[in-house]
């Protein structure tokens, strides 16, 4: 095989689809740590990974169009695979980078997200994130804690008891919506005993939604973007 052979660069429409691919994969690692079933996560990342299309014509494909042609004018074929790739490298790597300085597992994120850090007394700690990116962000935790840390989060949150209650012939159709993400969780439209709380945050930019059990031991929160 001649030399000119080896070196002859990827076909620039799958050099196109690779950059493609490196320009979302950054969003779907995210998504699939946020997550505690990494595999809801993946599968979340890849849907909304799809949406990515209307972002990447503007910010990468000018780029990769420009080198093809430089790359033509100049008559030159060395590093053209690397040159295509690099817009896509470069926003991956800012991904990287956020996730290093804002790590997206769920404790961190509670604590980007309310600016309080999970009380001691939580387990069973699950965390899924509906939306993101270009779609209407949702993040939903579910845990067991006690009581007082369940007053304390109330408290720290600015939170006020909604005062018509959770039984799902009286709520708001909204709350009626609030329903388990996952199969397994607990459904709190069957605590008929339950409390709600919510309230918004401008400085944040969250809405929260809390819901906990007669107990006070089983807790949702609803972070939703305002």
């Amino acid at each position: 095989m001649s030399v000119a052979q080896t070196n002859k660069p990827v076909n620039f429409f799958l050099a196109l689809f690779a950059s493609y691919i490196i320009f979302v994969s950054g969003y779907v690692i995210d998504q699939t740590l946020t997550c505690t079933s990494q595999w809801v996560g993946f599968i979340n990342g890849v849907r909304g990974s799809v949406l990515f299309i209307l972002i990447w014509p503007i910010y990468v494909f000018p780029l990769n169009l420009l080198v093809f042609f430089l790359y033509r004018w100049l008559r030159l074929s060395k590093w053209r695979t690397l040159f295509l790739l690099l817009p896509s490298i470069l926003f991956f790597g800012y991904g990287v980078v956020g996730m290093v300085a804002h790590p997206p597992f769920p404790r961190d994120r509670f604590r980007q997200e309310t600016g309080l850090i999970l009380p001691a007394s939580v387990k069973d700690l699950e965390s899924y994130l509906g939306g993101g990116g270009l779609i209407d962000y949702r993040r939903i935790y579910y845990f067991h804690c006690d009581a007082v840390d369940t007053a304390g989060l109330i408290k720290a949150l600015n939170l006020k008891e909604d005062s018509k209650g959770m039984h799902p012939y009286e709520a708001p159709a909204h709350y009626i919506e609030l329903g388990p993400p996952r199969t397994g969780w607990p459904n709190p439209k069957t605590w008929l005993d339950a409390k709600l709380y919510d309230a918004a945050d401008s400085e944040k930019g969250w809405y929260f939604t809390l819901i906990t059990d007669g107990s006070a031991s089983q807790v949702y929160l609803f972070v939703d973007a305002l």
